[in-house]
């Protein structure tokens, strides 16, 4: 099951540029990180966390505020897309979730129900998760969004792609290419010729 299947909220081009910050963010710390000064992973860890949050909270107050807002709430860091919220942490898809994880903060405990209510879904609680992959010296190797039961099993994962910038008018006058964006939705027909278009 697709997320915008599971809560329509949740958007693959929501989705797609909140995982290209959390991407962004790790891969500038890896990249920083100073190894013969002693800069570790776990040193990278902390510092990929610190830009993370910064960068979602310009991006809630900016770019994105029309869907995207953050909270710290019972020292959890949480990203609520249209009202639902998430949060972001680094995993392994083949290793179990971490408990950590699983702690969940009463708002967003009663604001997930809500938002799994809404969708006619009742039941055990969930909770959802961006995880983030590592490589082995700190880069980014994938970001999944995943929705967890409270006993960290994973009820649903889907990885997300990477987000394609679109090509500005200056990047065609700069002989520039860029590929355009993955659609992820079903093809549509055009409105003036019915034709449905790949």
């Amino acid at each position: 099951m697709k997320p915008w299947e599971l809560l329509p909220a949740l958007t693959s081009d929501r989705l797609i540029r909140v995982a290209d910050i959390l991407r962004r963010s790790r891969d500038s710390a890896a990249r920083h990180a100073k190894r013969k000064l002693g800069d570790s992973l776990c040193s990278i860890g902390l510092v990929a966390f610190d830009r993370s949050r910064y960068a979602l909270t310009l991006a809630a107050a900016d770019v994105y505020k029309d869907w995207l807002s953050v909270k710290e709430e019972d020292n959890h860091f949480v990203i609520k897309i249209k009202g639902v919220p998430a949060r972001f942490y680094r995993g392994d898809p083949d290793l179990p979730v971490p408990a950590r994880t699983l702690k969940i903060g009463p708002e967003e405990k009663l604001e997930t129900q809500l938002a799994f209510q809404a969708a006619g879904m009742v039941g055990q609680l969930q909770c959802l998760r961006f995880e983030v992959e590592k490589k082995a010296k700190g880069f980014t190797r994938s970001v999944s969004f995943v929705q967890v039961d409270s006993n960290g099993l994973r009820l649903h994962s889907w990885v997300i792609p990477q987000f394609i910038a679109r090509p500005t008018s200056d990047d065609v006058r700069k002989g520039a290419v860029r590929l355009p964006p993955i659609s992820l939705d079903e093809p549509k027909p055009d409105q003036h010729t019915g034709e449905v278009r790949a």
